[in-house]
C-alpha cells in the first residue's frame, strides 16, 4: 500500500482516515462469527435466532467488503452500503442479546421441554 498508493498522502483527511480504518469493520464481522461459532451448540432449543444472526452478518460482511473496495475513494464521505452492512452486525448483536436474556431467563430451557 505504501508503494502503491504512496500512504494515501494525495487524499484529504476525512477520506483518507475511512479508508485506513475500513479494514476494522471487516475485523469486527470476523470476530462476530468467532462468536456465533463459539455459541452455535448453546442455541439448539432456540435455533433461528442463530440462522437470522448468521444470515445479518452474512450480509453485512458482503457489504462492508464491498464498501471496503469500492467505496473508500468517496469523496463526499457518504458510504451508505457500508452503512447498511454495519447495522447488519447491529442487528445480529441485538439478536444475540436477545438471546442471551432469553437463556438466562430460562425461556428456551422451556422450549426444550415441550418436545
Amino acid at each position: 500500500m505504501m508503494e502503491a498508493h504512496n500512504a494515501l498522502q494525495d487524499l484529504d483527511d476525512g477520506p483518507r482516515m475511512l479508508f485506513r480504518s475500513a479494514h476494522i469493520y471487516t475485523l469486527l464481522l470476523a470476530g462476530l462469527h468467532l462468536a456465533l461459532a463459539a455459541i452455535g451448540p448453546i442455541w439448539r432449543p432456540l435455533y433461528w435466532p442463530m440462522i437470522l444472526a448468521s444470515g445479518l452478518c452474512i450480509a453485512g460482511l458482503l457489504l462492508v467488503s464491498y464498501g471496503f473496495f469500492m467505496e473508500s475513494f468517496a469523496v463526499d464521505l457518504n458510504r451508505p452500503l457500508l452503512k447498511m452492512g454495519l447495522f447488519g452486525v447491529f442487528g445480529a448483536a441485538v439478536i444475540l442479546a436477545i438471546n442471551g436474556i432469553s437463556r438466562s431467563l430460562r425461556l428456551g430451557q422451556a422450549l426444550n421441554e415441550r418436545h
